[in-house]
């Protein structure tokens, strides 16, 4: 036998007879960068026992220890030979088996491995008894459209009538829901090819950036290549050479802000790299294995990027910390690679991790030791080793992809028996063939049973699992309400699969190697698919003519199809074939968020909170797709927002209100308009219903003189004793918005100073209503500015000048006192409306001064401002009327409110002296028709929706969703401010 690129230490071979077989260089990344490279075979018949099929398993280990040098010198030549000939085999089995060389007879001396691959042809029909009755089926069901919400009833199929049936009142409603549009959008499935990169290499590894705006591969030529896919486009940004990388780089991952990347290969670190730094300057972030020959198979980032996830090929999970620059846990997970890990969901607390042990295991990092390293659960039924694995996001269900040809789908929540684990392991042990190199057995493509003790709640097969580790996704949420699972495949296919009936929805050919990798666009029906014959291909959707004549199927016993439903069907069919985008904007234009009924929950002890980082657009966008079932519900039930404010912005003299308003912040604060922008697109609603919630009641006083006087607003109290520092304020809304609120910290670092006070960095904690901007309830900043905001209620308000939720959102970059005055007087434009600001900064130097600001609507070009100061000792509340600016106010339910919760709050006020009297004050109801703490009843229909509490002292903001004289806080948070 010849070998090439021999290693200092090999034995000695001599020529044997030639046998017409021959070993190759097996391609998968199970290759080690330490690699024999064998050419020629001559192979005498004591090797043929040691060259039958192996495992697909890749456990078998060379025993590393020397052969013995100590032989009786007195043995003969023909032991000698023997003796070479026994620790030559012993080399070839270990390199048979561990994939680095495998056998292809003479008669397949020509053929390339990536085409000898065939669709496997599937027998049995899939099995939904389990999946029909699980929750996983119901919520696909709705998010997906082909069924609404507690009513059970499918939605028509045809566009045209799902059009017909929004303009004439679905199910009682007039518009769509998330879920319509994303039926609407899974008649545009990707069909169409696009080869839009060749390499000359195998190419192994292609994602999308979380928000889609880039995609990375990764290629055997050792390239990172970065392309910009901003508006359809799939343009080379930049070329990445990797570092230390053996056989190939097998896996990379996005940080979730999209700077950053991080990949891996046969070495003993992983690499990370800044895409908008300078890329040659990589990081190496050693992992430290006992194993030499060592390798991460997968890679995650955790969702605040402060963390990286890892499995190896010696069987353990890695998690590395980018703070402290280390390795900060390594447990043994499996009994042989891991192949797959993953974060279940944005918590980045739950870890997933799947092996060629066949085993998926769930791990809690809370509770994880590398000294008893014991998962949450095992899940186990799959009959040979897991390839991938793709969480869903919701905490609950997942998908591995399997060598035994299969995928599952998984329910964490119901885990599986010590049996049914090792049911698995016994039949990954019983697999004597190479997925990397031989062909599937029958038994594997067509299995007469589940194995005993499976508890995933579906299968599917139609795919090809060879050569390397494929893997499959869930489809997006955005547009396809996740209703889908694709997958790549080993015969050159991507797969598209129907979650809920197992059936494969869509096969896309035109490949010629295995597609290993597939991404799909998170906003756009566009997949990328990843091949070893060197391509990436774009899948998009491509109108046909039997689709054209598919939608305009009418059901003409019915009414007629409203005129401006004919022509967005008409603009749609005659788009140019392929453009996704386009087909994105008419499915939009044609639709609305859902308006449901106020759901009867009760107040629930929860407020949910974000952590985000990034620019105002960034943020916003985070905000919105985090929130976006309460954001779309609350749009949808806000009677305000549909009954009284969009009739009048679909007038002449309504719009033109709105466009002057628009202008005038958009001049004045274009980032805040960027950030409303980023909510309504991760929230996926039009950006004018968010804009004229911040309008508030600008629009129908501009038109009508009056505004909606609903009586909505809030009581605040300040409590100025030593020792006592206490500013206390309810939130009072109108009903729908309870339970549609959430809190926001984020950290905002735009590329230049923004607006017109040139702030550049903003971060604070604020209470938000759902699809408002932070600022406009109470909050703090790290400046240590603390405040609430009660709303006034001037008789007359100006169009074209900045709304009070605007000015409200730049307190939260304001540094000083004198910063809080220049904000809310506003000179050049002035405030729309009115407002009352209560509010302290905790880093002042002398004595605490608490402050009340009362703004009233612009004078000539500014607001009018009158500031009141509290020093030690004294204490003050207000609600919603002015109480020292000279401004008529609008008279109706909210003076009302405010006159009685005012009497109660003057016979209080000497009990307010700590904060236990603060939560008197604010919890009292003994003005039963006009109290403090608002429940709905009777003439007073607005409801409390939260309580917060600042300790000016302890530094804390506690926040209540009950009445907070019988109730503990749901959350205490820390009132962290800016280190000097």
């Amino acid at each position: 036998m010849r070998l090439l690129n021999r290693p200092p230490s090999s034995l000695p071979v001599r020529p044997r007879p030639r046998v017409h077989s021959r070993l190759d260089l097996c391609g998968s990344d199970k290759t080690p960068q330490n690699k024999y490279y064998v050419g020629i075979c001559l192979i005498c018949p004591l090797l043929l026992p040691c060259m039958g099929s192996s495992s697909s398993r890749s456990n078998s280990r060379m025993d590393e220890t020397s052969p013995s040098n100590d032989r009786n010198s007195g043995a003969s030549a023909a032991e000698q030979d023997n003796e070479q000939d026994a620790d030559l085999a012993t080399i070839l089995q270990f390199l048979i088996r561990s994939g680095q060389i495998h056998i292809i007879t003479a008669e397949h001396e020509e053929v390339d491995d990536e085409n000898v691959v065939s669709p496997p042809k599937i027998n049995v029909q899939p099995n939904t008894a389990v999946l029909d009755k699980c929750e996983f089926s119901m919520r696909t069901k709705i998010e997906s459209g082909v069924q609404r919400s507690g009513s059970g009833m499918k939605r028509p199929n045809s566009i045209p009538l799902l059009l017909q049936s929004r303009e004439y009142g679905m199910l009682g409603l007039n518009c769509f829901s998330s879920g319509d549009r994303c039926k609407i959008f899974n008649n545009f499935l990707p069909n169409t090819l696009d080869v839009v990169q060749n390499y000359h290499n195998k190419a192994f590894c292609g994602t999308y950036s979380r928000e889609g705006e880039f995609f990375l591969s990764a290629c055997q030529d050792r390239n990172l290549r970065l392309y910009d896919t901003k508006n359809g486009q799939f343009k080379l940004l930049k070329t990445i050479q990797a570092r230390d990388v053996g056989w190939s780089i097998l896996d990379t991952a996005f940080s979730p802000d999209g700077t950053h990347v991080v990949y891996s290969s046969w070495s003993e670190c992983i690499h990370i790299v800044n895409l908008f730094g300078d890329t040659d300057n990589q990081e190496a972030l050693p992992l430290s294995p006992d194993d030499r020959r060592f390798c991460i198979f997968s890679l995650a980032f955790s969702n605040d990027g402060q963390k990286i996830l890892g499995g190896g090929n010696d069987g353990y999970i890695y998690l590395y910390d980018r703070e402290c620059q280390q390795q900060c846990l390594r447990i043994e997970g499996h009994e042989d690679d891991v192949n797959s890990v993953a974060f279940a969901d944005s918590t980045s607390q739950i870890l997933h991790s799947g092996g060629d042990d066949g085993l998926c295991k769930v791990w809690d990092t809370r509770t994880l030791s590398e000294t008893n390293p014991k998962p949450v659960g095992v899940l186990a039924g799959h009959m040979d080793g897991i390839t991938f694995i793709d969480p869903k996001g919701d905490s609950r269900h997942l998908i591995t992809n399997c060598k035994d040809q299969s995928i599952k789908l998984w329910d964490i929540r119901v885990f599986s028996s010590e049996n049914g684990q090792d049911n698995t392991r016994q039949a990954v042990m019983d697999q004597n063939w190479d997925y990397r190199w031989q062909r599937v057995p029958k038994k594997l493509i067509n299995p007469k049973t589940r194995l005993d003790g499976d508890t995933s709640i579906m299968t599917y097969r139609g795919h090809s699992v060879l050569q390397t580790l494929v893997r499959c996704r869930f489809s997006p949420a955005a547009t396809t309400g996740q209703r889908y699972i694709y997958t790549g495949c080993a015969a050159g296919r991507v797969i598209i699969y129907d979650a809920l009936t197992g059936k494969i929805e869509r096969t896309l050919t035109g490949h010629r190697g295995c597609v290993r990798d597939v991404s799909w666009h998170p906003y756009n029906q566009e997949i990328i698919s990843t091949s070893w014959d060197g391509s990436l291909g774009r899948w998009t959707y491509e109108m046909l003519e039997s689709a054209i004549d598919e939608a305009m199927l009418v059901d003409n016993s019915g009414p007629s199809l409203p005129r401006r439903s004919q022509r967005l069907v008409e603009k749609m069919l005659k788009l140019p074939g392929g453009n996704c985008d386009n087909v994105r904007s008419v499915a939009l234009e044609a639709t609305a968020e859902t308006m449901p009924t106020v759901e009867d929950i009760g107040r629930r002890r929860c407020i949910p909170i974000l952590h985000t980082r990034g620019t105002h657009y960034e943020v916003g966008f985070d905000v919105g797709r985090t929130f976006r079932g309460l954001i779309q519900n609350f749009v949808g039930i806000s009677k305000t927002l549909n009954q009284v404010f969009l009739p009048l912005y679909n007038t002449e003299a309504g719009r033109r209100v709105y466009e002057t308003t628009l202008k005038c912040v958009r001049s004045n604060f274009p980032q805040y308009v960027r950030e409303i922008e980023g909510t309504a697109e991760g929230a996926q609603v039009p950006f004018h219903k968010l804009f004229l919630l911040h309008m508030d009641d600008i629009l129908p006083n501009a038109i009508h003189g009056t505004g909606k006087n609903d009586g909505t607003g809030c009581s605040s109290v300040v409590c100025n004793e030593s020792g006592n520092e206490i500013l206390g304020h309810t939130e009072d809304a109108l009903p729908e918005v309870l339970n549609h609120i959430y809190l926001v910290s984020a950290h905002i670092i735009p590329e230049s100073p923004q607006g017109r006070w040139k702030v550049s960095e903003e971060k604070f904690t604020s209470l938000c209503y759902a699809g408002h901007l932070p600022g406009f309830t109470m909050g703090f900043n790290h400046h240590g500015l603390v405040f609430s905001i009660n709303v006034l209620n001037a008789a007359k308000l100006v169009p074209g000048k900045t709304p009070r939720h605007i000015l409200t959102r730049a307190l939260l970059g304001a540094e000083t006192f004198i910063d809080v005055q220049q904000i809310l007087r506003d000179s050049g434009c002035g405030a729309g409306d009115a407002v009352s600001v209560n509010f302290t900064f905790l880093n002042q130097e002398g004595d605490r001064m608490f402050h009340n600001a009362e703004v009233g609507p612009s004078v000539g070009h500014e607001s009018g401002l009158n500031i009141l100061n509290a020093s030690p000792g004294e204490s003050f509340f207000h609600c919603n009327k002015f109480l020292r600016l000279p401004v008529e106010e609008q008279e109706g339910l909210g003076v009302t409110s405010s006159n009685h919760r005012h009497d109660t709050q003057q016979q209080l006020l000497p009990t307010v002296r700590s904060k236990a009297g603060v939560i008197k004050v604010l919890g009292d109801q003994s003005d039963s028709k006009w109290p403090i703490y608002r429940e709905g009843h009777g003439e007073d229909f607005v409801k409390t929706v939260a309580v917060g509490i600042f300790d000016c002292v302890e530094r804390t903001w506690a926040l209540y969703t009950e009445n907070p004289k019988i109730s503990e806080p749901v959350v205490v948070l820390p009132l962290q401010l800016k280190s000097n």
